[in-house]
């Protein structure tokens, strides 16, 4: 099955500035997508993260995930350690802002992204 992680404006641009290329694509829904090898993140390099330090928002917010179908901010039932975290509501809006819910930057990006 592999992640589903989005990437923001932000995440693209400090990565592509590190050196970093053909990580991303764009995803059916216009926005921009981690990609995969082998169903595991593309910067996951022997079982660690290889961009830990500069990893993506969405990364640095896991467990906490949109439920689109219930338009709910919900923690991962993959992940063995959701019951660990406690997240604020500023942490819950920061992901639906990530992902372009409550926010002109939907617009934004997409314009952006169809430059590219």
């Amino acid at each position: 099955m592999g992640t589903e992680m989005t990437l923001s404006i932000a995440d693209i641009e400090r990565l592509e500035g590190l050196g970093h290329s053909d990580f991303y694509f764009t995803a059916y829904d216009g926005y921009a997508q981690m990609k995969n090898v082998d169903e595991h993140c593309f910067f996951l390099k022997d079982g660690m993260c290889s961009v830990y330090k500069d990893r993506p928002d969405g990364c640095k917010l896991y467990p906490l995930v949109l439920d689109m179908d219930n338009d709910a901010v919900v923690t991962d039932d993959f992940c063995p350690y959701r019951h660990e975290f406690e997240y604020t509501e500023e942490m819950k809006q920061k992901l639906r802002k990530l992902i372009g819910v409550e926010t002109e930057e939907a617009e934004v990006r997409k314009r952006w992204y169809d430059r590219r």
